[in-house]
């Protein structure tokens, strides 16, 4: 199996189309063309299927492809056998939610970048459920998230830590108006959220579907940011990751509602696919991670 056929297969998927794939390469259409229906030859397969206009990745394309980066990965690593002890200079790719990138990372992106500043990495705010799917389909090498369980027997995970959650409101708030442990209520509040499909979201949902309590409206916004601001405001109530909001409860500008927490806090993990090949870069970012998020 010619190595070049697999780059040109990764380099479509990375550029989004062969003509975007030929033109990087420096290869003519016809010859990134020919060169995958020789492969999917050898391969028994077809690696692409025609939706409308665009060519997209089959299944059989999506369950190849984390061997096929295994592959080119390891040739890599051959390829620069001699040069090991030199400085990191590969490439990375990560996808975290917005909390932990934000308030949790920063100091582990910035040993990092200390450690191997040559190192291109790429980061990616995802959704928990579309990072285990990125790690799954082999888009995202390392996901960094909140365990949300059905991962596939192909995904190693390692726990890293547990952290509680807590609803907040305005420091305004009478709290003796919104009691949130009593059932079966209507309380005239906004739920705000960053976004409707988090896990921290649906267990909110789910503590006030069982406590039959019913809010005023639900807000989706487009950050955590966003979201403390507005409860500055005073537009609605939120439920976060107690690390989003430790500062501004400390200095009192946002107030913790009480409910029943027991079993309410998220476990943080690390993914990544058992084919794929561990790269030094990946080695040092995760010895970090490991050390402490």
């Amino acid at each position: 199996m010619d190595l070049k056929y697999l780059t040109t297969f990764k380099t479509i998927l990375e550029q989004g189309s062969f003509k975007k794939a030929a033109y990087k390469l420096n290869y003519s259409p016809s010859t990134v063309t020919s060169q995958i229906q020789q492969l999917e030859e050898e391969l028994s397969v077809q690696l692409f299927e025609k939706i409308g206009r665009r060519m997209v990745l089959s299944q059989a394309g999506k369950e190849l492809l984390p061997s096929i980066e295994t592959i080119l990965d390891s040739a890599a690593f051959m390829k620069n056998y001699q040069n090991k002890d030199q400085r990191l200079n590969g490439h990375l790719k990560i996808a975290a939610p917005e909390t932990i990138l934000t308030y949790r990372i920063q100091p582990i992106l910035e040993k990092f970048r200390i450690i191997a500043p040559d190192v291109n990495l790429s980061i990616q705010s995802l959704n928990c459920y579309e990072i285990r799917d990125s790690v799954e389909n082999g888009d995202i090498e390392l996901g960094i998230h909140y365990n949300v369980g059905k991962y596939e027997k192909s995904i190693t995970s390692k726990p890293l830590g547990e952290f509680p959650l807590v609803l907040i409101g305005n420091p305004k708030l009478n709290l003796s108006d919104y009691d949130f442990k009593t059932s079966k209520q209507k309380i005239n509040l906004c739920l705000l959220t960053d976004d409707k499909h988090s896990i921290y979201q649906k267990k909110i949902e789910t503590y006030l579907n069982q406590k039959e309590i019913s809010l005023n409206g639900l807000m989706e916004l487009g950050s955590i940011e966003a979201i403390k601001r507005s409860v500055l405001s005073n537009l609605g109530i939120t439920f976060l990751p107690r690390f989003t909001v430790t500062e501004e409860l400390s200095n009192g500008l946002l107030k913790e509602i009480p409910m029943d927490l027991s079993g309410m806090a998220l476990t943080a993990v690390h993914i990544h696919h058992k084919n794929k090949w561990v790269s030094p870069e990946m080695k040092t970012f995760l010895s970090l991670l490991e050390a402490g998020i």
